[in-house]
């Protein structure tokens, strides 16, 4: 059994970071998952980056991470990198990686900065990394925007959400984890959790938003046990 918190949308507040890795320890988490905007572009963006690298960096509990929309540093002249630059080295799993955690195969997507012929030859070497390892255990994929037409997206979300539709095609993960929409309240025209049928004959995906509350406030999250036999059990908490 691994057990998991998943979360999105921090955007660089020390409230919900300080409430996350509290979670992690109460919960006896064993991976702290987060679905991209580590940060926010709004104000203070040099601060929040090193904030953030440095709180990952120094958890308890070990990260998964990938890029946001916000996590870019979007008023550079020069060409944005695939992956941000103050993200590498803080976590257990970083943007754009394949690693083996426990026994769950986890998978980070970047944020989509590239051109769609580029940034899917890039997500077809990410994925590929982890197919021989998820024939014998069960994978995670991590991606920012949620899928097309989906609830995990409140079904309206639809900025790049036909690339995370491919990703789940492409890797046929057993689970999912996607942010963007920040939504308080999900039953309100959405849901935190959703099982999506693939193309492929028998394949599904649990897909999981946490959704996200005001800045300064506490953050939502959902804590995920996978056990190795193929069993889940999943609760969307707040404080």
């Amino acid at each position: 059994m691994i057990r998991l918190i998943l979360c999105s949308d921090l955007h660089g507040d020390p409230v919900k970071y300080e409430c996350i890795a509290d979670a992690a320890k109460r919960e006896s988490s064993d991976l702290i998952c987060c679905a991209g905007d580590m940060v926010d572009d709004a104000s203070n963006r040099a601060g929040q980056t090193r904030y953030v690298a440095d709180f990952i960096k120094g958890s308890k509990t070990p990260w998964a991470i990938c890029s946001g929309n916000h996590d870019f540093d979007c008023d550079q002249d020069e060409a944005l990198p695939v992956v941000p630059n103050w993200l590498h080295g803080i976590g257990e799993v970083e943007d754009g990686q394949t690693n083996l955690v426990g026994e769950l195969v986890v998978t980070t997507i970047p944020w989509p900065v590239a051109k769609d012929v580029a940034y899917r030859r890039l997500v077809d070497k990410i994925v590929n990394a982890g197919m021989e390892l998820s024939e014998k255990y069960q994978r995670l994929i991590i991606v920012h925007s949620p899928p097309n037409a989906c609830r995990v997206g409140g079904g309206h979300i639809s900025y790049r959400a036909e690339l995370t539709t491919e990703i789940i095609e492409k890797a046929k993960p057993d689970f999912l984890l996607c942010g963007h929409l920040h939504a308080a309240v999900f039953c309100e025209y959405g849901s935190w959790c959703e099982m999506i049928e693939g193309t492929s004959e028998g394949f599904k995906a649990l897909c999981f938003n946490a959704g996200q509350t005001e800045i300064g406030k506490p953050p939502q999250y959902v804590v995920l046990d996978i056990a190795n036999t193929g069993g889940w059990k999943a609760d969307h908490s707040h404080f």
